[in-house]
């Protein structure tokens, strides 16, 4: 555990007859989020998915108050038995077990942060440290960054993320460190893999480092690898579509991203075999 939460506020349920949740805040990229747990006993598993430099605040000074309860069939409020995830009193998702509820706490947390965390800016990357400067990789779920970021990893790159590329106004790039998420199908089983089994020695520090590449990749079957720069206008509209902030701060994405191209190659191309892959990457330096 990363951090330990100071003095948890236990709630009681509507009626107010008997103990229902055990509630911590904290914050994270600027976000102040409150988590409400039915289930004392996922505290230690929740507390381990938040973002490295999580800090804790007090639970009534937050911008969002996620709610996560375990409800039975027979309950008029479920959707079927199991853990049902509330942003306030708006139902999200619901999941069969605990460890699907820590993933899907997870990534709600993880986008919220990412939408409206400010100054920084969030791009769909895998993100690796190479001789002092960041590859990112960047690409929407299921596209296969995880499974070359963990090749990337095991090919002696040092780990950021698999998921967020996290840029301050400086155009540098922050860790964000979370468990690889590797799925079923071309990129590899469904399961997620801790960063030791990724095959990093250790977690990058929390310190920024420069942009070396941006690389936009797309995974074929049997391909050959090849990459080739792209010009910056192409660059930038392809990067907008994976900027998670695009929509709601539009100027400063584009502000952002025509910065960072002015000095950063951005190169497209197809891949293969992922290893291969991260081989000629980082051979690019």
């Amino acid at each position: 555990m990363a951090q330990s939460v100071t003095g948890p506020v236990r709630e009681r349920d509507r009626a107010g007859q008997r103990d229902r949740c055990i509630s911590f805040a904290f914050e994270a990229f600027g976000r102040r989020l409150v988590l409400s747990l039915c289930d004392e006993s996922l505290l230690d598993a929740v507390v381990d998915i938040l973002p490295a430099g999580w800090n804790p605040v007090g639970v009534d000074d937050a911008d969002r108050h996620f709610r996560l309860e375990w409800l039975t069939a027979a309950e008029p409020a479920a959707y079927r038995e199991g853990f049902h995830l509330y942003d306030g009193d708006e139902f999200l998702r619901w999941a069969p077990d605990p460890a699907l509820a820590v993933d899907g706490i997870e990534s709600e947390i993880e986008h919220d942060i990412a939408e409206f965390a400010d100054p920084w800016l969030f791009m769909h990357a895998g993100v690796v440290a190479w001789q002092g400067q960041a590859i990112l990789l960047p690409g929407e779920s299921h596209a296969g960054k995880s499974t070359l970021t963990a090749a990337l990893v095991e090919a002696g790159a040092t780990y950021f993320s698999d998921e967020y590329a996290v840029l301050d106004a400086h155009g540098r790039v922050w860790p964000f460190p979370r468990r690889l998420s590797l799925r079923q199908g071309p990129f590899g089983p469904a399961h997620r893999m801790t960063i030791r089994q990724a095959g990093s020695p250790e977690l990058a520090s929390l310190s920024p480092i420069p942009v070396g590449h941006i690389t936009l990749i797309t995974y074929r079957a049997g391909q050959d690898f090849w990459i080739d720069t792209l010009p910056r206008g192409s660059a930038i509209l392809e990067l907008c579509q994976h900027m998670v902030a695009i929509q709601r701060r539009p100027q400063d994405v584009l502000a952002a991203l025509n910065a960072l191209t002015r000095s950063v190659p951005v190169l497209h191309g197809e891949r293969g075999d992922a290893r291969e892959t991260a081989r000629r990457l980082l051979e690019i330096g």
